[in-house]
């Protein structure tokens, strides 16, 4: 986040209670303070390693600001403020993207804590008892912008990691060698990936957990005994940890919400500065530590790039013990900014355990939107809207790549068969539900209303899922139950034009109807100047996608360009030798012929299930050389190869961009957008560089467009905080942000599925 932070004299204040080293330093009982080397470092890499005379003057002024007191006010009121009129904290201008950089590291709770508590006299405590959500929104998102943002409608969200990872703290602490143990049961080598980009080891981190349970409950305990001192010594601080936890009782262990969190925050910033020193302040040193070692293997960091960065974050199971407790919480954090207002969230889960997982959604939706005798619902029926999608999973075909298995295993074939067995499983289920003579407590048809591929796309294209969502539609229709289908791509891409064609592929293969979705679909907005940039002009990739790809752009833009169709006659002379006597315009006809079968199973070719008008011998040579991909050339198609990203393609990329657009256009094929998703893991380094105001500004030839939040618990982020760093995009051009939202959210309610 250093890269983007305006004020600099923050870097040492953020670094002191984020740095990963000084819990290790505690738990190691090894002394440190304002002059340790590693932290100086650390403030210095900040500075991109510019000479000392930059950044010592802020190291010098950090010594004489280095309590806790000052460093949270300093960081408090750089990023917040407080809205007297709606009682609430805001985020100030301008620092929308910097504050949600900072709170991908750093917990919000402390600093939203001391603008609540600078504010105490003209707010009510009591209203904090029902805060589900910590993320305040921009300040600049007044009244009349809150009335326009009525009727929000929310298409893609995924359920499991929606959490704010502060309930995962809570579990995590309330019992935390229950907590290591679920982990360990499920455990994958995700968190001890995270971890070692920290350089922590996974017993170092549990270590801190069990040491974080006992050190809130000291905290609260000096709290509650108006004590200044306890005893525990610096240079033996885990043992004095462990020797003083039989002070602490249940309550100071467990706080359960926010509100109990905010209050010890309150408390803490209720004495006086001076006490705020020793051993005490070296408690609340190492819980601020801890929580921000803990937010980081929960959200994606700034630095963290890609879609296999999210995958650690995503796959790591951390969030499981909390979010396998129900869904209740989930959805009082997702209505919490909109009260009054309508909210339509169309949510996604994965197909294991689908009729369990659906049941208890539904159910907890009920209870929520519910009144009984006594009392009326929490939340009202009308204002908050759920329905359930079903999304499969992109996987890495990792032992298919083995010298000795290159033969005969059919590409994609862990995907395939993955898909093919959750596929069949929950077309039992719902046909089952669909069909059913019990009464059901809900209507399954109406809250069940598409399915979705998900997943990293270097893993699986959409070839891969083309029959089974195609059979599962058609299936469905039998039982007049119709779903709509939306799918990840254009994400994440080794090249742009891989990314292009994978959007292609979804609306071609898997025979799209009109009111169908892609998730993402950054490939078709991203400036190709601003990628070739962040890859420096060059990139290893396959040579058998970077043939695709430039045939696919060869056959789509009919170019005429000798130097690459040169290209393309090198490369496939190098992945389908059996066919290097092809001229240029065979290899463009029959290659592109063989790469339209895709779309299809080779034995539904073969044995003629699918009626194909084509000329039998272009058939059959099309047919070999889609055999040839599935099974044949792991060692051509799969070599690595050097691509130059030229500067002439910036032009040749636009214009399949706008090709791409217009066709989806045609198809009414619509866009999920998600502006801080796309950023984290797409080729941006700002919000502002975000293709959704060149797309929102395009009137025609243009799929409608709608705005998403993906991951909340993941990207720190709900619909509302993403409207609000569209706010900023527009340089806080109101008439022109009410423009978008009008257009969002009457897109957002064509776009839904019903």
């Amino acid at each position: 986040m250093f890269k983007i932070l305006k004020n600099r004299n923050l870097i040492p204040h953020i670094k002191y209670i984020s740095y990963n080293r000084f819990w290790q330093n505690y738990i190691y009982n090894e002394y440190f303070d304002e002059e340790n080397k590693d932290f100086i470092n650390s403030v210095r890499e900040c500075f991109s390693f510019l000479p000392e005379y930059v950044y010592e003057p802020y190291l010098h002024s950090f010594k004489d600001e280095s309590s806790l007191s000052i460093i949270i006010k300093k960081i408090s009121e750089n990023f917040l403020d407080f809205d007297t009129l709606n009682q609430k904290v805001v985020v100030k201008k301008d620092m929308m993207e910097e504050w949600q950089a900072f709170i991908s590291m750093c917990s919000a709770i402390p600093f939203v804590a001391k603008i609540y508590f600078n504010n105490k006299e003209s707010f009510d405590n009591s209203k904090l008892i029902n805060i589900y959500s910590i993320l305040p929104i921009s300040q600049v998102i007044d009244d009349k912008c809150i009335e326009n943002l009525s009727n929000i409608v929310d298409l893609h969200i995924h359920i499991n990691g929606t959490s704010e990872s502060f309930y995962s703290w809570e579990k995590a602490l309330s019992n935390p060698k229950q907590f290591i143990d679920s982990y360990t049961t499920k455990r994958n080598n995700s968190l001890e990936k995270l971890l070692l980009q920290d350089n922590v080891s996974i017993d170092e981190f549990f270590i801190m957990l069990e040491l974080s349970k006992y050190v809130r409950g000291l905290i609260k305990y000096i709290l509650k005994n108006n004590l200044k001192e306890i005893n525990i010594e610096f240079n033996n601080f885990k043992e004095s940890i462990y020797k003083n936890k039989h002070l602490i009782s249940d309550d100071d262990i467990n706080n359960k919400g926010y509100y109990n969190e905010l209050i010890m925050w309150f408390e803490i910033f209720n004495i006086d500065e001076k006490y705020v020193t020793g051993e005490f302040k070296r408690l609340l040193h190492f819980y601020l530590l801890a929580q921000s070692q803990f937010e980081r293997i929960l959200i994606q960091q700034t630095k963290q790039n890609g879609f296999r960065q999210f995958l650690y974050i995503s796959d790591n199971n951390i969030r499981d013990s909390y979010e396998d407790e129900g869904y209740k919480d989930r959805f009082r954090q997702l209505k919490h900014f909109n009260d009054g207002k309508r909210i339509n969230l169309e949510i996604r889960i994965t197909p294991k355990g689908f009729s369990k997982k659906f049941e208890s959604i539904i159910n907890a939706y009920n209870q929520l939107t519910t009144p009984t005798d006594s009392e009326i619902a929490e939340i009202n029926k009308d204002n908050f809207k759920v329905s359930v999608v079903c999304h499969f999973i992109k996987l890495e075909e990792d032992a298919y790549y083995k010298k000795e298995t290159y033969v005969n295993i059919e590409r994609y074939a862990k995907t395939k068969a993955f898909t093919e067995k959750n596929m069949l499983q929950l077309l039992g289920e719902v046909t089952s539900l669909l069909n059913t003579t019990v009464e059901l407590e809900y209507d399954f048809s109406k809250y069940f209303v598409g399915i979705d591929a998900a997943g990293n796309e270097m893993y699986a294209p959409p070839e891969a899922f083309a029959y089974y969502f195609r059979l599962f539609r058609n299936r469905l229709e039998e039982y007049n139950k119709k779903i709509g289908i939306t799918f990840h791509a254009g994400e994440d891409f080794v090249h742009l034009i891989s990314g292009i064609r994978y959007i292609y592929e979804v609306y071609e293969f898997l025979d799209y109807e009109p009111g169908d979705r892609v998730g993402h679909a950054n490939a078709l907005g991203l400036d190709s100047k601003v990628w070739r940039k962040k890859l420096n002009n060059r990139i290893r990739m396959k040579q058998g996608e970077w043939l695709d790809n430039l045939i696919f752009f060869a056959v789509k833009t009919k170019t005429t360009d000798d130097i690459v169709l040169k290209k393309i006659k090198e490369l496939w002379e190098n992945v389908y030798s059996d066919f290097s006597n092809f001229k240029i315009e065979e290899i463009l006809e029959i290659g592109f012929l063989a790469y339209s079968f895709r779309k299809y199973r080779y034995v539904e070719i073969k044995n003629n299930e699918v009626v194909l008008k084509i000329d039998k011998d272009k058939k059959a040579k099309a047919l070999k050389i889609y055999y040839m991909y599935l099974y044949e050339t792991y060692n051509t198609y799969d070599k690595y190869i050097d691509v130059t990203l030229e500067e002439k393609f910036d032009q040749y990329i636009s214009s399949l961009q706008k090709m791409i657009l217009r066709e989806m256009a045609h198809k009414d094929v619509i866009i999920e957008s998600m502006i801080s998703s796309n950023v984290r893991i797409c080729f941006y380094d700002k919000y502002k560089q975000h293709h959704i105001r060149k797309w929102l500004d395009k009137k025609h030839n243009m799929p409608l467009i709608t705005l998403a939040s993906d991951d909340p618990g993941i990207f720190n982020n709900n619909i509302f905080v993403e409207y609000s760093h569209l706010y900023e995009m527009v340089d806080y051009d109101k008439d022109k942000f009410l423009e978008y939202v009008k257009v969002l959210q009457k897109n957002g309610e064509i776009a839904r599925f019903k």
